[in-house]
């Protein structure tokens, strides 16, 4: 699935990295058909931190199309926005306050997609979105332990676009909404398939971003077929300090040399000896005697 991530770059890189061409429809809102920045939402870019460790109910930066209704602000031209939500998807038709929520929704399996209300709703308004990350953490199963692994494109310059979803959430019609998002997860390519039987939904290209985010021009029907397993990825082992959630540092992408370790034999009084060093003393000499004295009645 996906439940850690990793989001490194400065706010002014990550416009960069979600550079787009302008709508060259009658509508256009520009002539203009140089690569544009998407424009930060109501000053996200000021509460937005870089962190090595993203984890469900933290913030983080969701590229929208400025279509979207409640971004209709006319702030500017621009086609696309970053928007800062949390991550954990709060349904729209939850009573009550978004901390009572009972589940964290931080990914939707994509099969799920059309099916579940909780993501069935904001899919068929069409709030879509993409969210750009530098990588992100997944674990894996080496000899009977849990080995955390730091996921990123092959081309390391260049961010993963994932495909999500996102709803808006009001306590009370007068209460502020609170904006949440969800990443959406397909079955693993085959070559991914050795760290996890799932993965991000990744977007490839320009030209998939923009059909997702195109809630007007691709339908429901279309926009759910960009889903699918993508190759490209790059990976390698890293240290359990991603493991704790309150841990943001930089050192969490650093790579780690991984020691298989051979499961341990069955005790017996050949490989017990096996064990204990030469010049080392025995820790418990009556346990050895009396294995020796049930051995010698034998």
């Amino acid at each position: 699935m996906c439940g850690r991530c990793v989001i490194m770059r400065e706010g002014a890189i990550i416009r960069r990295c979600c550079a787009y061409h302008p709508c060259k429809s009658e509508e256009a809102k520009t002539d203009d058909t140089s690569p544009q920045l998407p424009r930060w939402y109501q000053g996200g870019d000021s509460s937005y931190q870089p962190s090595y460790n993203v984890c469900p109910r933290d913030n983080l930066p969701v590229l929208l199309s400025s279509d979207q209704p409640h971004v209709c602000d006319g702030e500017g031209p621009e086609e696309r926005v970053l928007q800062m939500m949390q991550w954990g998807l709060i349904p729209s038709w939850h009573k009550g306050a978004p901390q009572e929520f009972a589940y964290v929704l931080n990914n939707c399996r994509s099969e799920s997609l059309m099916d579940k209300a909780s993501f069935r709703n904001a899919f068929n308004r069409g709030y879509r979105c993409v969210v750009p990350i530098d990588g992100f953490y997944e674990w894996q199963s080496v000899s009977g332990q849990k080995q955390p692994q730091y996921i990123q494109s092959v081309e390391k310059e260049s961010m993963l676009m994932l495909a999500g979803i996102f709803d808006i959430h009001r306590q009370t019609p007068d209460s502020n909404p609170k904006y949440t998002v969800t990443l959406i997860t397909t079955d693993a390519h085959a070559e991914f398939s050795q760290i996890h039987h799932r993965m991000p939904a990744v977007l490839q290209g320009i030209e998939q971003v923009a059909d997702w985010l195109d809630f007007r021009r691709v339908d429901e029907k279309q926009a759910y077929n960009l889903i699918m397993p993508t190759a490209g990825l790059a990976w390698y082992a890293v240290g359990p300090s991603v493991s704790n959630v309150y841990y943001k540092g930089e050192d969490c992408v650093l790579p780690r040399k991984v020691e298989v370790k051979e499961k341990p034999k069955g005790v017996t009084l050949d490989n017990f000896f096996k064990k204990t060093p030469v010049k080392r003393k025995l820790e418990d000499s009556r346990s050895v005697k009396r294995l020796k004295d049930e051995i010698d009645k034998e």
